[in-house]
């Protein structure tokens, strides 16, 4: 029984502490630091990337078709797209 009391006692103030870890203040990012956006818009076009990959797709892609929803990045025109990443295999071939 005692050790039961001794477990509750520490399990409750181990919860008071991650309560207060989880509310402190975040670091902002230097204005240096951070990046533009990659997207232009949100509507689908002719490519499709994802904001964390490295390379565009065409929209029948089975790469493309795994990208998220709100990691896509849709572009109308090859040129727009390659500014910022480089064309897949499905493009190439």
């Amino acid at each position: 029984m005692l050790f039961a009391a001794i477990g509750f006692v520490v399990s409750v103030l181990n919860i008071k502490e991650e309560k207060h870890e989880k509310y402190r203040p975040v670091e902002e990012k230097k204005e240096e630091e951070k990046e533009e956006p990659v997207y232009t818009n949100f509507e689908p076009g002719k490519y499709v990337a994802s904001k964390t990959g490295n390379s565009y797709h065409i929209p029948k892609c089975d790469w493309a078709k795994k990208i998220k929803k709100g990691n896509q990045v849709w572009f109308n025109d090859e040129k727009e797209a390659k500014k910022k990443f480089k064309a897949h295999s499905c493009i190439k071939g």
